[in-house]
C-alpha cells in the first residue's frame, strides 16, 4: 500500500520501456510529444463492489457511488510497465477518481521523490504517470486530451487512440487481480462491518504483485513493454 518509494530506483528503467514503445509506433515517427516524454506508468481507479452497509441514511451515502449506482469501495491503483501494482487505500464510494488522487497519500509521497530528483547536481528529470480524461495535468500526471478546455483537434484524438492502447495495462492489472482473488469481487461476501474488507484487497495486492514475480505480466507475452519485473526475493525481503 503506498509503496511507490521502493520502485524509485526502477523509474528510469520504466521510461526507458514505455518511450521506447512509443517510438516503436508509426504515428510518432521516432520523435515524441513533450507530453508524452517523461512517463513512468498508468494510474486509474477501480471499484468494488460492498453490501449496503446498516446504519444512519448518512453511512449508506457516503458509500453510495452513482456512476455505478451500488455501494462500493473505490481504489486508485498505479501500474508500472512490468505488471507491478501499488494501490492507495479505499475511499468511501462517494469519492470519484479525481477526489481520491487530490486525498491520496501516494500524490505526496510521488511529489516528493521527484523534487529530490529535480534537486540532484546535475538535476534528473521529473516523471509522470499517464491518466485518463477524467484527471487533470499537473506534475505529476499527463492526462488524456480532454473537451473541457475547447475543441479537440485531430491530433489531439489520434495521441489518445494510441495512448489508449498502452493506458490500458492499469485495467489489465485491476483484471489480474480480481480473477486471481475472486472474493473480493464476491459482493456478498463484502460486508463492511463484519468484514476487514479493505484488507482482503490489500492482501490480494501483496499476492497478486507476488504473482506477477514468478509468472511475469502476461501481457508482456505479446511484447507490449518487454521489461521484466522484479524477482520475488527482491520484492518481499526489500520492503
Amino acid at each position: 500500500m503506498c509503496n511507490i518509494e521502493w520502485y524509485a530506483d526502477r523509474f528510469d528503467m520504466y521510461h526507458t520501456a514505455i518511450t521506447n514503445k512509443l517510438l516503436r509506433l508509426p504515428a510518432f515517427n521516432n520523435a515524441l510529444p513533450i507530453q508524452l516524454s517523461n512517463l513512468i506508468g498508468f494510474i486509474d481507479g477501480t471499484g468494488n463492489a460492498i453490501c449496503r452497509p446498516d446504519g444512519a441514511d448518512a453511512i449508506q451515502n457516503a458509500f453510495y457511488n452513482g456512476y455505478h449506482h451500488g455501494h462500493y469501495l473505490i481504489w486508485q491503483g498505479i501500474t508500472f510497465p512490468d505488471g507491478m501494482l501499488v494501490l492507495e487505500p479505499p475511499f468511501a464510494g462517494a469519492h470519484t477518481d479525481i477526489t481520491v488522487w487530490r486525498d491520496c497519500r501516494v500524490r505526496h509521497i510521488l511529489e516528493r521523490l521527484m523534487r529530490a530528483r529535480e534537486a540532484e547536481v546535475p538535476p534528473r528529470p521529473r516523471y509522470k504517470l499517464y491518466a485518463d480524461k477524467i484527471y487533470n495535468n499537473c506534475g505529476l500526471l499527463t492526462a488524456a486530451w480532454s473537451l473541457r478546455h475547447g475543441a479537440l483537434q485531430q491530433w489531439m484524438t489520434n495521441q489518445n487512440f494510441i495512448m489508449s492502447k498502452l493506458r490500458i495495462a492499469v485495467e489489465w492489472t485491476f483484471n489480474t487481480l480480481k480473477n486471481l482473488f475472486k472474493f473480493i469481487t464476491f459482493k456478498p461476501g463484502q460486508k463492511l462491518q463484519e468484514s476487514p474488507i479493505g484488507k482482503h484487497t490489500t492482501i490480494a495486492g501483496l499476492l497478486c504483485n507476488c504473482h506477477t514475480t514468478l509468472y511475469g505480466d502476461k501481457h508482456n507475452d505479446i511484447n507490449v513493454f518487454d521489461i521484466l519485473p522484479p524477482t520475488l526475493e527482491d520484492y518481499l525481503l526489500n520492503q
